[in-house]
């Protein structure tokens, strides 16, 4: 057994333990009904009648999901010991496997896997968990820098997360909701240029697989004790300074100690480090959490209430407005971004409740039936996160009866219980900053190991930096400004 596989037993020793624990029935019929897709019990359970208008066309599509693996980083690659290595116990598992991310390496898991980070039991911060994304590991081992900043980043927060590994299924990324099969062909698809950013997949496909993320949402949503979950795309990433802060608010034991020799640099103390482990390994008293109020959040991107990114969202698992918005999400799937779904999931959900500006008699009754159809599939994806200033006014309604200008204002004044705007309360992951990174603007890491057998890899650079760092220079200011050196089972 070689020297790293042997550091990795310790792991798995205590992962098998902690499923052996494992025995509430719930968890169990959790795990049936994502693991066995093609039972009858299984598709009324993962999309119960109350909720089927909402996912026969999306979510009751999804095939089998292992929901019961474990993932780990062993080894990071960026301490020059030991190669990046990735280990996964997948579902019941008494093994595991191990990824290095090398042209030997095997293709994918078994199935897609939405993997819980670790070893724990239930859910700590009142149940809110965290949530990444990737739909291959080739994606992931690419945005390798970028994993292991959320591993060092939730771990100094305290917040238990998953990772979901996995495409999309061929049956929801071959077929469009039908008002998007209605859009003019001058519109066309939405394509993203090789040169603007990574993408990894078949982008012939008519949707491309960002939207294994709401697959991921409601999978996890699903999950037995569970409250809450907030998500981040696998290419936000953010700063040592921002890590140190998370750490502090959920234990405060990092303390700022300045470097011999150079600039200064928020950097933890090793006593420090080593306090917060020990403490952790007690199991001292969690940090308080202050719930997250809205059923759903996501980052407002423009004057409409709907115009939001989706690289950050929350959504509450004890509202079924979370699994209605998720639903429909993926019910309108409509090319390659995913935004354009969620932009009508949001509108379709204010319009059912009578929320949008629409033409009103004197009496202030509407006049129109349907004051929102499907207009936000009637604009290319640059018309709709500029509207109203990329589109011509002969083109528009009238201001005050658009429904495509409805502000968040107007949504709480006239639906105050459909709590679906950016007011920030639920932002747990703002300290993430997203970028686009060309695909040929890398840093090169490499490192020769015990055997000396020669291992080298690339990841996407990043030019997001903020002070005391003037400028990510070298690798090993990369490594330190991403908190990247402070992760790792094995090395």
């Amino acid at each position: 057994m070689s020297r790293d596989a042997r550091r990795l037993v310790a792991f798995v020793a205590v992962a098998a333990a902690a499923r052996a624990t494992v025995t509430d029935e719930a968890l169990a019929n959790y795990t049936h009904r994502w693991r066995y897709a093609k039972s009858q019990h299984a598709k009324e359970t993962r999309c119960p009648h109350h909720r089927r208008p909402f996912c026969k066309n999306s979510l009751a599509k999804v095939g089998s999901v292992d929901v019961a693996c474990r993932v780990e980083v062993a080894a990071t690659g960026f301490k020059g010991t030991l190669p990046r290595t990735l280990v996964v116990v997948e579902g019941t598992r008494q093994g595991w496997r191990t990824f290095r991310g090398v042209r030997d390496d095997p293709a994918s898991l078994a199935m897609p896997s939405l993997c819980a980070y670790g070893v724990s039991g239930p859910p700590r911060q009142a149940g809110v968990v965290g949530l990444v994304a990737a739909s291959s590991l080739d994606y992931l081992f690419r945005e390798w820098a970028a994993f292991v900043n959320k591993v060092a980043y939730f771990s100094a927060a305290r917040l238990d997360w998953s990772l979901w590994l996995g495409d999309l299924d061929d049956a929801l990324a071959t077929t469009v909701e039908a008002a998007c099969a209605r859009r003019p062909a001058s519109l066309g698809t939405v394509r993203v240029k090789a040169s603007d950013s990574l993408y990894v997949g078949d982008a012939a496909r008519a949707n491309s697989n960002h939207l294994v993320k709401v697959v991921a949402a409601y999978a996890l949503l699903d999950r037995p004790g569970v409250t809450g979950v907030a998500y981040v795309d696998m290419d936000a990433m953010a700063p040592r300074p921002a890590i140190v802060a998370a750490a502090r608010r959920a234990a405060p034991l990092a303390v700022f100690s300045p470097v011999a020799g150079g600039r200064r640099r928020l950097r933890w103390s090793d006593a420090a480090w080593a306090k917060w482990f020990d403490a952790r390994k007690r199991g001292a008293p969690e940090p308080s959490f202050r719930q997250p109020r809205p059923a759903w959040w996501s980052r407002s991107a423009g004057g409409g209430f709907w115009q939001t990114k989706s690289m950050r969202f929350y959504v509450d698992a004890r509202e079924e407005l979370s699994f209605e918005i998720l639903g429909r999400w993926l019910g309108n799937r409509c090319g390659f971004k995913d935004q354009l779904a969620l932009w009508h999931a949001l509108l379709q959900v204010a319009a059912s409740r009578d929320c949008l500006r629409t033409p009103r008699d004197a009496a202030g009754a509407p006049t129109a039936k349907r004051p929102y159809e499907d207009e936000i599939f009637r604009l290319d994806y640059a018309a709709a996160r500029g509207y109203p200033n990329r589109t011509a006014p002969a083109l528009r309604p009238e201001e005050h009866e658009d429904p495509l200008l409805t502000t968040c204002a107007e949504v709480k004044r006239r639906c105050p219980a459909l709590d679906v705007c950016d007011d920030g309360t639920a932002d747990l992951l703002g300290d993430f900053g997203h970028r686009t990174v060309a695909g040929d603007r890398t840093r090169a890491f490499s490192l020769v190991d015990d055997f000396g057998r020669r291992w080298s890899f690339a990841v996407p650079d990043s030019e997001r930096v903020e002070p005391p760092y003037a400028r990510l220079g070298s690798n090993g200011d990369f490594v330190r400004y991403f908190g990247l050196d402070r992760v790792g089972v094995a090395d």
